[in-house]
């Protein structure tokens, strides 16, 4: 229940969907050599009834700990949207970053780090 992604690599795939839904949201290719992998393409799902972020750097930082801190489990700050005005001031005073981020992976007990939306560039 807890479970938040289905995550599977297909070939040089690596494919994010949501558990509950089944919906695609993140697909990354990965290269391959002797000593590492890295990210050499990767997309997200704008179908807003899919997925309703329109915001690129939250999705590069989200994928980022999916990876790091999911599945390869290092230890990495889960990244939270920046909101901005009396949005984000509501938001940290109802304590609604912790069911963010349990909404998100599961969990509320990772530290977060902000990122700042992309939207403007």
């Amino acid at each position: 229940m807890e479970d938040k992604w289905f995550v599977y690599r297909d070939g040089d795939w690596l494919y994010f969907h949501r558990s509950w839904t089944g919906a695609l949201i993140y697909w990354v290719k990965l290269d391959f050599d002797t000593q590492s992998i890295a990210v050499s393409e990767s997309w997200v799902n704008r179908e807003s009834e899919q997925y309703s972020s329109t915001d690129t750097a939250y999705d590069r930082a989200l994928v980022d700990y999916l990876i790091r801190g999911l599945l390869l489990k290092e230890q990495v700050l889960f990244p939270m949207p920046k909101m901005r005005g009396i949005r984000g001031l509501l938001f940290k005073l109802a304590g609604k970053a912790m069911m963010f981020q349990h909404s998100i992976v599961g969990s509320s007990s990772v530290p977060i780090r902000t990122v700042d939306d992309s939207r403007s560039g």
